[in-house]
């Protein structure tokens, strides 16, 4: 680069396959998974429950779809969920309201129709549409635009069980604040 920084990530080197890196973390540390809210991915992110909650939600507000479609898209490529099969998961997920709002506004200190005004002049208009009642739905319906452009005589065989292992001991807690472990910049 013209500054002399030349990035070396690892999968340049090995096959990323988080999946697999995970189980292999599991077997070998004692990894512990997570249920997640808005994927049925129960490997990744388990470390912030925010990132599968408003986050997620947030993107799929903006964007249109979530984390959920974002896993199958992968599983499909590594050929180990078909796209139908893929379909099916993410339509599991697709209209799930995160737990952990309240969270957020609370420390923000601002009311739930406050954030939702931020969030709602946000959306894409080419996506979302607003009812007479003040209710957002979906131009489309979703679920037909996922499986709209499927070919069968294009789509990939899942040659894998996609299976993703539960291995927490935790029971289902409620988050009931932040806990600021240090500060991300310098004064």
């Amino acid at each position: 680069s013209s500054v002399g920084v030349r990035g070396i990530y690892l999968s340049n080197y090995i096959r990323w396959d988080s999946k697999i890196q995970h189980e292999n973390m599991i077997q070998q540390y004692s990894y512990e998974t997570a249920k997640q809210l808005r994927t049925f991915d129960s490997y990744n992110d388990v470390d912030c429950f925010h990132y599968s909650g408003l986050h997620d939600h947030i993107k799929f507000l903006k964007f249109g779809y979530g984390k959920a479609v974002d896993h199958a898209c992968r599983e499909i490529r590594l050929r180990r969920l078909s796209r139908s099969e893929a379909v099916e998961r993410c339509m599991n997920y697709l209209n799930v309201e995160p737990r952990d709002t309240h969270l957020l506004t609370e420390w923000l200190g601002i009311e739930r129709e406050e954030l939702d005004g931020v969030l709602y002049a946000f959306r894409n208009p080419t996506i979302w549409k607003q009812g007479e009642d003040g209710r957002w739905e979906p131009k489309n319906d979703l679920a037909l635009e996922m499986t709209r452009y499927g070919r069968d005589d294009v789509a990939l065989d899942a040659s894998d069980l996609c299976r993703f292992d539960d291995s927490s001991n935790r029971t289902d807690v409620e988050e009931d604040g932040y806990r600021l472990f240090g500060r991300g910049f310098v004064d």
